[in-house]
């Protein structure tokens, strides 16, 4: 008959889990602590405007609204705005001296729009299949203000002076 020898280390540990759970202790009120630090931000969304009591012969127009499109091409920019497709008006922005693109130029013509239009926030941007994304996103932070910050707009104050068109819209190419 065989008979089976023990070894020296087979024999039965208990798991101390003093250690692990003194761990999880700290973590609760720490994670808990964060929480309260750690910002949050809201994004605001407006619901569309009805009106249900609106008569035909009421004499309050709507604003006039700019309506600006901004188009990135491999030699340059075009920029379309108007209230209607009668009045829109097209301003060609050339490449730079250097030859890239002119975002000093684009943020230039958002800026006297902006002093135009001074509710509108918004642009429809859109891109050549061949311009290269940095391109599109060093645009939208030309219409947006170099200098604009919008962290205390997100929290319900008012849009800083150096913030133009910074709700953008992105779009597909038609070329």
């Amino acid at each position: 008959m065989l008979k089976l020898r023990k070894r020296k280390g087979d024999e039965e540990v208990e798991a101390n889990l003093i250690p692990v759970l003194s761990c999880l202790f700290l973590l609760i009120p720490a994670l808990l602590l964060a929480m309260e630090i750690a910002p949050f931000t809201a994004v605001r969304v407006e619901p569309p405007k009805f009106c249900g009591n609106c008569s035909a012969d009421n004499d309050d127009k709507p604003p006039e609204r700019l309506r600006l499109r901004v188009t990135v091409r491999e030699d340059g920019f075009v920029a379309r705005y108007g209230a209607t497709s009668e009045s829109e008006r097209t301003v060609d922005i050339p490449m730079g001296a250097d030859g890239k693109h002119d975002f000093g130029a684009l943020e230039a013509r958002a800026a006297e729009l902006k002093e135009l239009f001074p509710d509108d926030a918004q642009v429809t941007l859109s891109a050549e299949s061949n311009v290269e994304y940095q391109t599109l996103v060093r645009s939208m932070d030309a219409l947006r203000g170099r200098e604009c910050s919008l962290k205390g707009a997100l929290y319900g104050e008012h849009e800083p002076d150096g913030c133009y068109f910074w709700s953008v819209i992105v779009e597909g190419s038609t070329v």
